[in-house]
């Protein structure tokens, strides 16, 4: 799901979308967005790359905000 506010939000991405790349990388699962982030800060910009509901591939340069407390 697309949290409010997020960077994924502000970029335009929906539920229905499906990240394929961060930062020049492919991307193919949560776990491989966890570690693409993972040498993230809050603060830092990044490409995202992503497929839309309708098929069509979209990308921004976004910038990371903190994570939610779990």
């Amino acid at each position: 799901s697309i949290v409010s506010g997020s960077a994924a939000d502000v970029a335009g991405l929906a539920a229905a979308d499906e990240i394929t790349g961060l930062d020049g990388q492919t991307v193919t699962s949560p776990d491989d967005v966890t570690a693409v982030l993972a040498d993230q800060d809050p603060g830092d910009q990044v490409k995202i790359m992503w497929s839309d509901q309708y098929g069509s591939d979209q990308s921004a340069t976004v910038t990371l905000g903190a994570s939610p407390v779990a």
